[in-house]
């Protein structure tokens, strides 16, 4: 499995409902077709949790297939809300589009322009012996805590 910052893993109920739409299957071959398109899967496992949640919804429905070898695979379609919910992804994933040429359209200017001036390192100053913390500006500077508890102690003896 490949490590991605921008994973595909929320767009896998419609790109399901997709491929559902297209051709009525059975979990393992819709699983080889999202692997296809780049899903990183390590098995049917989340594909067919995800097919089990579109049937208690009324998205999908399923039925036994005639046995051909082997077991007998569930075939999954989409009912007629499924494809009203196919409809409606197909248009959330429109908004996305926007949103994905904007970023990248703002991310080439970003990658075309010079990088911006890194600050310098803060450098660790050990404090004056004193105590005092070092006046640089002309500022007055409140006194390290070291030197307030000093005064403090000070204070209270007298």
């Amino acid at each position: 499995m490949q490590n991605r910052l921008v994973q595909r893993r929320p767009f896998m109920t419609g790109c399901l409902m997709l491929l559902l739409g297209e051709n009525p299957s059975h979990g393992y071959e819709v699983t080889d077709r999202l692997k296809q398109w780049g899903f990183d899967l390590a098995g049917p496992g989340p594909v067919y949790r995800e097919l089990r949640m579109l049937e208690e919804a009324g998205l999908v429905t399923s039925a036994w297939s005639a046995p051909q070898s082997g077991p007998v695979p569930r075939v999954y379609e989409l009912t007629d809300e499924g494809r009203a919910a196919l409809d409606q992804a197909s248009d959330d994933l429109e908004g996305l589009r926007t949103l994905i040429d904007q970023f990248q359209a703002r991310y080439r200017e970003l990658a075309a322009a010079a990088p911006p001036p890194r600050p310098a390192p803060l450098v660790n100053q050990a404090p004056p012996a004193d105590g005092q913390a070092p006046a640089g500006d002309g500022q007055a500077q409140a006194p390290a805590p070291a030197a307030r508890r000093a005064r403090r102690g000070r204070r209270s003896a007298t």
